[in-house]
């Protein structure tokens, strides 16, 4: 088991270590933020907002993204849409959760997560699916029961 631990560990520093990895992971969230923020504005779609700011670093960076989504779509429809495309997220919002992000959170949403296995091939990939999926609601903007 220890053998294990010191290889894991070893990839991470052969990575560059935790600061490499964030710096990673923050670029792969801005590149995400950008193009959902390119999609709502080529699209002219009311109500596609990435919520929280595009901050690429300081105390409160983060690689999470997350965005309310337009009608007809629901956090459910959004991420089954997305799953049939191969692309898992998650639901969010207030619908997912009544207590998620207090008042002003969105009743939907969508959440992304990206790590050091991610990369900037996956955040091109996952923002085609976006667009294509945002672009047909006949695709799964409608609860499934």
């Amino acid at each position: 088991p220890r053998d294990c631990w010191r290889q894991a560990i070893d990839y991470l520093e052969s990575l560059g270590g935790p600061p490499a990895i964030q710096a990673h992971n923050l670029a792969l969230r801005a590149a995400a933020h950008d193009g959902v923020v390119a999609i709502g504005t080529r699209r002219n779609l009311s109500g596609l907002e990435v919520i929280g700011a595009r901050a690429r670093d300081g105390p409160l960076a983060s690689p999470i993204l997350t965005f309310s989504l337009p009608p007809p779509w629901t956090s459910h429809t959004f991420a089954a849409a997305m799953f049939a495309r191969g692309i898992v997220v998650k639901q969010a919002g207030r619908s997912a959760s009544a207590n998620e992000g207090g008042p002003t959170m969105p009743m939907q949403a969508c959440r992304l997560s990206f790590h050091v296995y991610t990369s900037k091939d996956d955040v091109a990939n996952l923002l085609l699916a976006v667009d294509d999926v945002l672009a047909n609601p006949a695709s799964g903007g409608v609860d499934v029961p």
